[in-house]
């Protein structure tokens, strides 16, 4: 089984190509949403965010991720502990979903995949998703109602495209007249023959 990972900054289509992959039967598994349910559904997830940032940020079930954010997004120390969680849960979940799957291809969509190290992990090939600066701050500031010095600050926290593009298997370019699925057939067909 290939695994493809599917990366790109904020605004730039990641999950255009994870629907595109979809469509075209491919399972995809989505390392955003899998993280925000492990930390709600998972234990010993819950139980050690409780411990590192107290019981409050937690009402019920549920994450309240405005109390979170409040508290790690002001101590880089306490980011760093609580993605030390989160990010081992969501490389053994994205394992076992793995082996539940009967494809050939699988992807994972991940913003920070080259961030969280998932590219050495547990990836064999990555796609980067890719489209010009000024492109993804029209489609952020249209899609999150943002505005544009608070679309710069996030992108400012991810990793270069330059850095990116060095190490993408793939680039699918998402912007002007490209087709997504025309590339998206392609690099599934490149995928296939490096990997037999």
């Amino acid at each position: 089984m290939l695994r493809l990972g599917i990366t790109g900054g904020i605004g730039s289509g990641k999950s255009v190509v994870s629907k595109t992959l979809s469509v075209l039967g491919v399972p995809v598994y989505d390392c955003d949403s899998r993280a925000k349910w492990l930390q709600e559904n998972d234990a010993d997830v819950r139980q050690k965010i409780m411990q590192l940032l107290g019981d409050d940020v937690y009402e019920g079930q549920r994450l309240n991720r405005k109390k979170m954010a409040a508290k790690i997004f002001s101590d880089a120390a306490l980011l760093t502990e609580v993605e030390g969680i989160v990010h081992p849960a969501v490389e053994l979940d994205f394992n076992r979903w793995c082996t539940e799957q009967k494809k050939d291809i699988v992807a994972l969509e991940s913003a920070i995949l080259y961030e969280c190290g998932l590219n050495n992990k547990c990836i064999d090939k990555v796609c980067l998703v890719y489209a010009p600066t000024e492109t993804r701050i029209e489609r952020v500031a249209r899609r999150d109602s943002a505005n544009i010095e608070e679309i710069r600050r996030r992108m400012a926290n991810q990793a270069s495209d330059d850095d990116k593009l060095k190490k993408a298997d793939f680039v699918v370019k998402n912007y002007s007249n490209h087709s997504v699925i025309c590339q998206v057939l392609e690099m599934m067909i490149k995928a296939r023959e490096e990997w037999k």
